[in-house]
């Protein structure tokens, strides 16, 4: 059986056109990645072989092959190559840049987490009786999630927190403690997140002018998509862990985002209790109120 080359192909202009592999070798795209610029209609072939397949490209695209080589070596998606000619490099430079930020500070957020000895984290208890509480959602996805959408989300907290505790006064029913941010679970699953901005209340709100509790709160947070939701905290042991550290300190800052919630559930761990819920909740406090503190609720004593 005779073995047919790409120069045995019929084609029209064999002698000026290139084959696959020389194109590839001259500007960097392996053969995979130009088979698939060819079906994503990114870089197409000048011409293709009817009998072979075999595809060959002119010495004029060598320009755009170039482009598309050096584009997605900066990391550039294939989403954003349909026009390269005209893309944002600047934007795109922007992007990288806070991109590099953010994998530094994680890097540094390894360094502190690697250092974390929970010695150094003292865990308390302390029983609590039932405490109703008011709150808002903030939505976000984490398929989505980027430095600059991170920190829009995290932007959004005071006005939640501000919304809460204005609607609050004027409904006569402040707030009965520090306010907390904590988790829930969505439909999507691990796509989505459901960050709850929390107010503990004097009295159950969905009692007293429900309806006009949450239109209130809507019109405070005019242009965003949040939902308002109330319920009651059940009796229960809160295992506490304070974040007392000088936030001046990088590395000990850093440590204090992920140390109280390790310290937490080696206690609970090692002392047998039973978690309400899987997720923390973590209490602000304000100006000269205290440090941060993480609280998991488990199940009372008895």
């Amino acid at each position: 059986m005779t073995r047919h080359t790409e120069r045995d192909s019929t084609i029209s202009n064999p002698d000026t056109h290139m084959t696959i592999g020389e194109f590839s070798m001259v500007t960097g795209l392996t053969p995979k990645a130009l088979r698939l610029y060819d079906e994503r209609g990114l870089l197409v072939p000048v011409e293709t072989d009817p009998a072979t397949g075999y595809r060959w490209y002119s010495a004029t695209q060598t320009r755009h092959g170039h482009l598309l080589w050096a584009l997605r070596e900066a990391g550039v998606p294939l989403a954003e190559l349909a026009d390269p000619e005209n893309l944002d490099l600047e934007a795109y430079e922007e992007r990288l840049r806070a991109r590099r930020l953010y994998e530094d500070t994680a890097l540094k957020m390894a360094r502190a987490i690697r250092g974390i000895s929970l010695d150094e984290w003292p865990v308390t208890t302390a029983e609590a009786a039932a405490q109703p509480w008011v709150g808002t959602v903030v939505h976000f996805a984490m398929e989505d999630f980027e430095p600059a959408s991170s920190m829009t989300t995290f932007e959004t907290i005071p006005r939640h927190r501000s919304a809460l505790a204005s609607t609050l006064r004027h409904y006569d029913n402040e707030a009965d403690g520090p306010f907390w941010t904590t988790h829930q679970p969505t439909m999507a699953g691990a796509t989505e997140v459901d960050l709850l901005v929390c107010c503990p209340v004097r009295r159950d709100q969905r009692e007293v002018d429900w309806t006009g509790f949450t239109e209130h709160i809507g019109q405070r947070l005019a242009g965003e998509q949040t939902r308002v939701l109330a319920g009651v905290l059940p009796d229960r042991l809160e295992v506490s862990c304070r974040a007392d550290v000088d936030f001046g300190d990088e590395n000990a800052a850093m440590a204090a985002g992920f140390a109280p919630r390790l310290a937490i559930d080696e206690y609970i761990r090692a002392h047998g209790l039973r978690p309400l819920t899987r997720a923390t909740r973590e209490l602000t406090f304000f100006g000269s109120e205290g440090d941060p503190v993480t609280v998991r609720d488990v199940a009372p004593h008895g």
